[in-house]
This record gives structure tokens, C-alpha cells and sequence, in this order.
């Protein structure tokens, strides 16, 4: 069952991908601009592009999760260890992103800036919340090196 739900998965999302790289590719090809009319079509052309790319974006980061919690569910009664390690490390990154919420001050851009990119406080917080978390995963991952290289050496 486990192998049906991955092949089902990667088809659609191989689908989805090539639909929405052929959207997004056809307005260039019609040759859009900031000089053509707004009554040519290819605005319209490009509106629909874009949005069915952000359906197609959309039904794939659904689709990703719907299947990640169907394989979580599945698995629950024949491997619960493999589980519970799954929502030890999903409950993690929102411990990590939590922290480094809080952390964020939302404040690390100057007003002019935050103004003239039209971007609010809260915007600010979540991506300097974002950036931490970045930057806590990473220094995790060069400690783990370093742990592991050295308890190599020392055996």
C-alpha cells in the first residue's frame, strides 16, 4: 500500500509540476511586457497563468501533507516507533519556530524601509522569526557534524 501512495503522489505532483511550468512559460512566450495593451489578452493570459500557478502550487503542498498524514496513519498500528519519531521531529521544528518567534523583534528593519516595501511589524516578526529558525537549524547541523566527527576519531 505504502509503495501505491508514493507512486499516486509522484505522478500528481509530476503533473501538477508540468502543468504549471507550461502555464507559467506560455506568457513570455505570448510575449508580454510592460508595453503591451491592457485589451491585447495577454494580460488576461498572464492572470490566469499566474493563479493557476498558484492553484497548482497550492494543490501540491495539499496534496504533500494530505499523503504525509496518510502514511502517518497508516503506519500507526505496524511501525508506532517510526511514528512517534515523526511527531517528535514535526513537534520540534514548531518548538524551534516558536523560540525563534519569540526571539524575533520585528523591529530589526528601519520604518522607511518597512514603508516604502509596503511590509508590516508583524511581517517583519515572521520573517526575522524565519531567519533565526534558519540559523538555530543550522548550528544544529554543524554541532551534529562536529559531535559525530569527533566520537569517530575518539573510537
Amino acid at each position: 500500500m505504502e509503495q501505491k501512495l508514493r507512486k499516486i503522489y509522484f505522478t500528481i505532483v509530476i503533473i501538477l509540476a508540468i502543468l504549471a511550468g507550461a502555464a507559467a512559460i506560455m506568457c513570455p512566450v505570448m510575449g508580454f511586457d510592460k508595453n503591451t495593451p491592457a485589451d491585447s489578452g495577454v494580460h488576461t493570459f498572464f492572470g490566469i497563468a499566474y493563479w493557476t500557478c498558484v492553484a497548482f502550487i497550492a494543490a501540491a503542498i495539499l496534496g504533500m501533507i494530505g499523503f504525509a498524514l496518510i502514511q502517518i496513519f497508516a503506519n500507526l498500528k505496524e511501525q508506532p516507533k517510526k511514528v512517534r519519531g515523526t511527531l517528535i521531529g514535526v513537534a520540534g521544528f514548531v518548538v524551534v519556530f516558536a523560540v525563534a518567534y519569540l526571539l524575533s523583534s520585528g523591529t530589526d528593519l528601519s520604518a522607511d524601509f518597512l514603508r516604502r516595501t509596503e511590509t508590516s511589524e508583524s511581517l517583519s516578526k515572521m520573517i526575522g522569526a524565519a531567519a533565526i529558525s534558519v540559523y538555530i537549524f543550522a548550528s544544529g547541523a554543524l554541532l551534529s557534524i562536529i559531535y559525530s566527527e569527533v566520537t569517530k576519531k575518539l573510537k
